[in-house]
């Protein structure tokens, strides 16, 4: 019987173990969301298209856009196939060189996104910073999502990278847990057996 409680016990170990263990992340909705094509392939520019293009100067990876229309808005949008009524992570880093006027903004679904970073979105003549995450819990009401960022620089440039869209869902449990269930189980049921004999438990 210690046998069998000392391998219960590893299994319980190592169900902990695959416990700890990061599930891999879902993929992101987004096509091509840290530029690395070296193009906006995936995107759609419209409006003010003047002084857009995709460069080095990244937050991650080799590419990122940089934004910096004159005198009216770079609309940089891209359609998203999404599930009606699920809550998605929108993600993505920016930075500012700064300088006036400037203006920076994000729709999902429509509806124009504020907050989520600092300086908070909606932006309007923010000075330079460096990049910086911005994040929000956003919720599609169809099949087809419209991700928009809108954006006019006159003097400098606005840079974009790293732009994700992931449903939040449930994290998947790992392989282990139901052995780590089993483990835990049987290890009560022996412990029960013992006490209802009036056996002493193993050390």
């Amino acid at each position: 019987m210690r046998g069998r409680v000392a391998k219960l016990s590893g299994l319980v170990a190592c169900g902990l173990m695959a416990l700890s263990v990061p599930t891999a992340h879902a993929a992101t909705l987004v096509t091509n969301g840290g530029f690395e094509t070296g193009s906006f392939s995936g995107w759609t520019l419209t409006g003010n298209t003047g002084f857009t293009g995709v460069d080095g100067n990244a937050h991650s990876g080799s590419f990122a856009a940089f934004l910096g229309a004159v005198g009216s808005n770079t609309f940089l949008s891209q359609t998203l196939n999404t599930t009606a009524g699920t809550q998605y992570d929108l993600t993505f880093w920016l930075a500012n060189d700064g300088g006036r006027p400037n203006d920076f903004g994000v729709s999902f679904n429509g509806i124009a996104l504020t907050g989520g970073g600092s300086p908070a979105l909606p932006i309007t003549n923010a000075n330079s910073f460096p990049y910086t995450e911005y994040s929000f819990d956003v919720t599609a009401t169809g099949a087809l999502t419209a991700l928009v960022f809108d954006v006019r620089q006159d003097p400098a440039f606005f840079h974009l990278d790293d732009v994700s869209v992931v449903a939040l869902s449930a994290t998947p449990l790992p392989a282990a847990l139901p052995l780590f269930g089993a483990g835990l189980g049987l290890l009560g049921f022996i412990g029960r057996r013992k006490k209802k004999k009036g056996l002493p438990m193993a050390a």
